[in-house]
């Protein structure tokens, strides 16, 4: 949809009402019933990643099935997604841009010893920071400041770190040369810092937080985070080169909220201590190959206060998994994704959301 057709008012009308039911979740320490979220079809993700043109497009088109799903929450967001090689970039290595799939960067640090020589580097003189801050500007002017804007795909202090530097080298690093990874990992997440208040002061008013792939809104706070390396990492790696890091996100931005693709277990725990940690985005059966077990995440997030968004797939047999999940003191929601088809969409939020409530109730009833 061209954003001279799009129906602002109307979705401004919706919007107000899912971001209201949303700021309802995060201040409720105790909520009673679990939201389930059905997002619509959107891919940006791809070669469309190199065309705001395109993305915008794309993304309104979302916005206008999203008006139509049964859904208790919604993405009411613009993202500027240029691929997750920004600060890879911003630290010299090239983007590739090919026509399928997105932008892709090689690393430009092949030891730990050659750390030594880096300086920190001119944000503003690298390719992808100057084209996040013009989609912005660009979505601004296009819509006339009519909707939200998140920040661009944060990849974490740790998992740019592993696009700049070789991975096999930085993960030897995380575990057996801190004292001369730590200066490198502190210019990074404090660039990190330096280009995400650029990107606020872009958007203005309508920043929408935490961003990318939470649930979020203008007045929330907080930084979306993608922390996937904590799914491939060691305890001892995590505490070492990923902790500090995101603690210093979570200060700096007043929350920090984190994504992982694949099964975390091993750093359950150690997530947990993340300062300002406000919300934990992660994978159940039928969105990843390698997802978490659900009664595991349930016992270790459940009395933590600590809200956990689960992506599941749309089938009954893949919500088997929220039998084991689902527990009381766990401040629950559930995501999946529509096909598309409004009606099926809807029939599948409905029962869904029974079965949410009806398990939640029986686990209560047997405490």
């Amino acid at each position: 949809m061209e954003p001279k057709d799009f129906p602002y008012d109307r979705f401004n009308q919706f919007k107000a009402e899912k971001d209201a039911a949303l700021q309802r979740f995060f201040n409720d320490p105790n909520p009673q019933d679990i939201p389930v979220i059905v997002q619509p079809p959107i891919d940006i993700w791809g070669v469309v990643a190199g065309d705001r043109v395109k993305s915008l497009e794309r993304q309104l088109d979302a916005f206008s099935v999203a008006m139509q799903l049964q859904s208790d929450f919604a993405f009411t967001y613009l993202e500027p997604w240029h691929g997750v090689g920004v600060f890879a970039n911003i630290f010299g290595c090239r983007m590739n841009w090919n026509d399928f799939d997105a932008p892709q960067t090689l690393p430009i640090i092949h030891s730990v010893d050659e750390l030594r020589d880096l300086k920190r580097p001119s944000i503003l003189a690298a390719e992808l920071p100057q084209m996040i801050l013009e989609t912005i500007r660009y979505y601004r002017q296009v819509t006339s400041d009519q909707l939200d804007i998140s920040l661009t795909d944060t990849q974490s202090p740790n998992d740019s770190a592993s696009l700049i530097m070789d991975t096999s080298e930085f993960f030897a690093a995380n575990l057996a040369d801190m004292e001369r990874l730590a200066p490198f990992m502190e210019m990074l997440t404090s660039v990190m810092i330096e280009f995400s208040d650029m990107q606020l002061e872009a958007i203005g008013r309508r920043a929408s937080r935490p961003g990318h792939i939470m649930p979020s809104a203008p007045g929330l706070g907080g930084i979306a985070v993608s922390d996937d390396n904590m799914a491939v990492i060691s305890r001892r790696a995590y505490s070492n080169a990923a902790l500090p890091y995101n603690s210093l996100l979570g200060e700096h931005f007043g929350g920090i909220a984190l994504h992982t693709c694949g099964d975390f277990s091993q750093n359950y725990a150690t997530v947990k201590q993340v300062k300002n940690l406000m919300l934990v985005d992660c994978a159940l059966p039928g969105v990843d190959p390698q997802p978490n077990n659900p009664r595991k995440l349930g016992e270790a997030f459940a009395g933590s206060g600590i809200p956990l968004k689960v992506r599941l797939g749309s089938s009954e047999q893949d919500w088997a998994a929220l039998d084991e999940l689902i527990r009381p003191g766990l401040r629950l929601i559930v995501q999946v994704s529509s096909d598309g088809d409004v009606t099926r969409s809807n029939e599948m939020y409905a029962q869904l959301k029974e079965r949410c409530q009806k398990t939640l109730a029986r686990k209560k009833a047997v405490v």
